[in-house]
């Protein structure tokens, strides 16, 4: 293991052996602000009071807010072509969106904030290691306030809490699995952050989530150990598994009373299929990813993809690709990298299969978070020497062999 990966999983309340100096020296390398901003994103969904938005996106902004009170630490390689992309990108689907006589303010407004939050992070002006421990933090605390009857309970038996809706806290807990293993250095910690999270992700009943989580954790397990074309193999063979998991598998055992739900979404999946089939290679606008069945009951998209399709057309779908796959995920770059890349690109995995069956997963703040923390450890260039960073998560450079 480098010194950079020690820093990151260690903090510097670390002994120069690189053994915990105690659990003072632990906390000593959180920062208490970003923890609990990190801790808030809990409440990601949840209704913000008078305004009604939710309150992730206000969070958020606190977070760029505290981010632009910061010095970097980190210079971005690409960082001009990935604006470019995303300012192309969004002044596409704007017009489009005025075209078709929409509103566009909202919707782009969320995006624009996603981004510049995922830029945040790449830079360093965001203590990742203290965001990603207070939502872990938070994800568990939810559990228990669930469980004693202070959140709401809006599909039960399956746990939601303050994440409202059963397939937004899977997403969220399928994440943090993957990702949060960066926080830990020894992998019998690693393997107990798994086995605390996954108790929670299958109470939220969410079988994508489930799924998407198993299959961040293959590629954890197997990236590394095979050459760049194998990669694309192993990213075939997990679509193939996902699809007979699907078809064969999905309502078994404690998934068996799903019939009706499964036929419901089916009816969605095959409106969502013929309003895609119909919709100009540009896109249809922002918040036109909805269908009516039978012609009365409002519906939103459950595939983010046909979501990105409808909203923005094929130039979405192409800037989004090279975002999370080229520059996210390194889809195309050979070479073995260090640990917590790894969890960042198996977090990512994650992202990519739950927005196969959920509506709202690419611009969400756990899919941006994810983001630009790849960003930062495959492109992220130190500004100082590691030794006097201030307890930074990340660590600096891509390409780092696993020890």
């Amino acid at each position: 293991m480098t010194a950079p990966e020690k820093l990151l999983l260690e903090g510097p309340g670390s002994t120069s052996s690189g053994t915990p100096s105690g659990l003072s020296g632990q906390l000593a390398g959180l920062v208490a602000l970003d923890f609990v901003l990190g801790f808030a994103l809990l409440w990601d969904r949840y209704p913000l009071p008078v305004v009604a938005q939710p309150t992730g996106i206000a969070v958020v902004g606190l977070l760029i807010l505290l981010g632009a009170l910061r010095r970097p630490t980190h210079q971005l390689r690409h960082r001009g072509l990935m604006v470019a992309l995303f300012a192309v990108m969004m002044v596409a689907v704007i017009v489009v969106t005025q075209l078709n006589a929409l509103d566009w303010v909202q919707r782009s407004t969320k995006m624009v904030l996603l981004f510049v939050f995922a830029l945040t992070i790449a830079v360093g002006r965001v203590h990742l290691r203290s965001l990603l421990a207070g939502l872990t933090v938070g994800l568990l605390a939810n559990v228990g306030l669930f469980y004693a009857g202070l959140t709401s309970n809006a599909y039960p038996p399956y746990l939601t809490g303050f994440l409202g809706d059963k397939n937004v806290a899977g997403l969220m807990y399928a994440v943090v699995l993957v990702a949060g293993l960066a926080l830990y250095r020894r992998w019998q910690s690693q393997l107990v952050h798994v086995v605390v999270l996954a108790v929670p992700l299958v109470l939220t009943g969410s079988r994508t989530s489930m799924a998407a989580a198993v299959a961040g954790l293959v590629w954890v397990l197997l990236r590394n150990r095979l050459p760049l074309l194998w990669r694309f193999a192993l990213v075939g063979t997990l679509i193939w598994l996902l699809g007979v998991v699907e078809r064969q598998f999905a309502r078994m055992g404690l998934f068996a009373d799903r019939g009706e739900t499964d036929w419901f979404r089916e009816q969605i999946r095959i409106a969502t299929e013929l309003k895609v089939a119909n919709a100009p290679w540009y896109g249809e606008g922002l918040t036109t990813a909805w269908v009516l069945l039978g012609g009365t009951r409002f519906m939103w998209f459950h595939d983010s993809y046909a979501a990105m399709r409808i909203e923005g057309g094929w130039i979405m779908i192409a800037i989004m690709g090279v975002l999370i796959l080229v520059l996210g995920l390194g889809l195309l770059q050979p070479g073995r990298v260090g640990q917590p890349l790894l969890f960042a690109e198996g977090a990512i995995v994650v992202v990519l299969v739950c927005a196969w069956q959920l509506g709202e997963v690419f611009f969400t703040t756990p899919a941006f978070l994810v983001l630009g923390m790849a960003w930062r450890l495959r492109w992220g260039v130190p500004l100082e020497s590691p030794q006097n960073l201030p307890g930074d998560l990340v660590p600096e450079r891509s390409g780092v062999s696993v020890a």
